[in-house]
């Protein structure tokens, strides 16, 4: 812009003139910027808040509704869904009609925002960024003091990720992912020794143990909170062809222990 400004005929005291203006413009363009930001922020953990009280949801199947009525369907506090309402109004994602005083979640924002949309719903997305914020503390500490933030500092990671996981799993593990591997399938079917290296809640493999009771898995990961998941997965499931483990993957570097392992 300096240039623009420099090379255009205009005496010295005009030139000053425009480029004050210029710099009053970048400042004021970067002002808008960040209030943007702010916005942006705010509107998914208000989407966090709706995904978390399944406010979403039920949206979703109201006709348009007053907040006393939302509140009354979902059993929570008006006071506090009037104030979540306004928030969803104010980043558009939910509509209102100012003369009936009521609020309805349209079907094209439904189809990413809900339960419903599966592997879609981005709505359940929004809860890592809240999930991320709550340890900024202990990330702005370990510039000062070196290290790292441990992972018991995020305690609902492990829950995240199996719910997200399990619409993946569920929908395309065994009629699209395991297919995608020559003769996976059919050994698998015959009896094969199968390790998941950071299962998380173990789902996948609980899902493959069903499927292929002839085959024995193992799971590991480092998250106690997962593993205690997946195990108590497996009773649920009543699948006995699974075995999972508290295990870091470098005590799985000796040649030949993994295997031995899994059987």
């Amino acid at each position: 812009m300096y240039e623009v400004l420099r090379n255009r005929k205009m005496g010295k005291d005009q030139f000053q003139g425009h480029w004050q203006l210029a710099i009053l413009l970048i400042k004021a363009g970067t002002a808008d910027a960040i209030g943007c930001t702010q916005q942006v922020i705010i509107v998914p953990v208000s989407i966090s808040i709706g995904q978390k009280t399944h406010l979403l949801d039920l949206l979703a199947q109201l006709p348009p509704s007053t907040s006393e009525q939302i509140a009354g369907a979902a059993g929570l506090h008006e006071r506090y869904v009037r104030e979540w309402l306004a928030a969803m109004v104010t980043g558009r994602i939910i509509e209102s009609d100012a003369a009936s005083g009521t609020y309805r979640l349209p079907a094209e924002h439904a189809a990413w925002l809900t339960r419903a949309a599966g592997p879609d719903n981005l709505a359940f997305q929004t809860q890592y960024l809240v999930l991320l914020a709550s340890v900024q503390d202990e990330v702005v500490a370990c510039f000062s003091k070196g290290g790292g933030v441990p992972y018991s500092s995020f305690p609902h990671f492990q829950r995240l990720m199996a719910e997200e996981s399990a619409h993946v799993v569920d929908a395309s593990l065994l009629q699209v992912s395991l297919p995608l591997i020559p003769r996976l399938v059919e050994r698998l079917q015959r009896g094969i020794d199968v390790a998941d290296i950071g299962c998380g809640c173990g789902h996948a493999i609980n899902v493959m143990a069903q499927a292929f009771p002839k085959s024995r898995f193992v799971g590991y990961d480092i998250s106690q909170e997962g593993i205690a998941a997946a195990q108590a997965e497996a009773r649920w499931l009543g699948v006995t062809n699974t075995r999972f483990e508290v295990q870091e993957v470098s005590g799985l570097d000796t040649p030949g222990r993994l295997a031995a392992r899994a059987v």
